[in-house]
């Protein structure tokens, strides 16, 4: 092979690496996130296993969701024991956010389409345009303030509003319930209130979808310029032969 198809098959080798090697880098869609946590009275539960109750460490796992919402997301709280109440408005302020967390209480039954209307409101209230709506909510029963049909019109209504919900069920939940109340069944969860840090680390990145594939024009030139660099030394060297 002479010098000019030598050259030829390096420059094609290095552009067929480079796309591989390109990073990419994903620009997420920003979220009006709503953290929605049952604080019924059950939720003072120590369950077998566990060394504190349902309620801390959901407090503790809620805190951590907060801290790995993406920059641009907004987040806030409802809670909801035998009626609702929104803790805190939607913010950028992490900190607002759990500071609120720490201080719920937990007491009363359990109304769950109180929980989903109240954040609804919230999302309709004070949500930014073009952004996507969430509900996470976390519960430890099922309805007894109120009826699965009831909890699932609430949900029908924000879904219908194009609010996406994620449901997170432990201890003695519905998961049926949950399930149908979800937006699709892989955003329904369930488990030991001390998997809830994996299970929010999962909601966390399924919000984080890429809007747009923005690649690293870095690694793009250094490849150019490698191709470059070889056609360099091969012209010098045809011109010293």
């Amino acid at each position: 092979m002479n010098k000019l198809g030598i050259l030829a098959a390096i420059m094609l080798l290095v552009l067929a690496l480079v796309p591989a090697v390109i990073a990419v880098n994903k620009v997420c869609e920003p979220s009006d996130v709503v953290i929605v946590i049952d604080k019924s009275g059950s939720m003072t539960t120590v369950d077998n296993g566990e060394t504190e109750t349902r309620m801390s460490l959901a407090k503790d796992a809620a805190k951590y969701f907060v801290d790995l919402l993406a920059e641009d997301d907004k987040s806030g709280l409802v809670s909801f024991a035998s009626t609702a109440h929104l803790d805190q408005e939607l913010t950028d302020n992490g900190s607002l956010v759990k500071a609120a967390i720490d201080a719920l209480v937990p007491s009363g039954l359990t109304c769950i389409s109180c929980g989903i209307e109240k954040a609804q409101v919230e999302l309709e209230d004070n949500g930014r345009e073009n952004v996507t709506p969430v509900i996470v909510m976390l519960t430890d029963g099922y309805p007894t303030m109120d009826t699965d049909e009831l909890a699932l019109a609430a949900a029908g209504y924000s879904k219908g509003e194009g609010t996406t919900i994620f449901t997170i069920g432990i201890g003695e939940a519905d998961q049926d319930l949950l399930e149908e109340i979800a937006s699709d069944p892989t955003k329904f969860s369930f488990g030991a209130p001390s998997d809830l840090d994996a299970i929010y680390e999962d909601i966390a990145g399924a919000l984080c979808q890429p809007d747009d594939e923005v690649p690293e024009f870095g690694t793009v030139a250094a490849g150019v310029a490698l191709v470059g660099a070889i056609a360099g030394f091969f012209v010098l060297r045809r011109r010293r032969d």
